[in-house]
């Protein structure tokens, strides 16, 4: 798929690409998806510390209950 971007708009992509370590492509098919609701980077990070902390508080109230 070839696609025109103004000159402007490109030189935005292009820098953020560079920042973020990525090539052209994938900081504009990231930033799509992100767009369309994709999870954000860290959800799935902050989904799985929750669920450990959980289970942290479980074991403590177990704890709690053995005296």
């Amino acid at each position: 798929m070839n696609l025109r971007f103004p000159p402007k708009l490109k030189a935005r992509i292009e820098e953020a690409a560079k920042a973020n370590g990525r090539s052209m492509n994938a900081e504009i098919v990231t930033r799509l998806e992100n767009s369309f609701g994709k999870v954000a980077p860290n959800q799935h990070f902050e989904e799985k510390m929750q669920g450990y902390l959980d289970q942290f508080h479980a074991l403590l109230e177990d704890l709690k209950k053995k005296g």
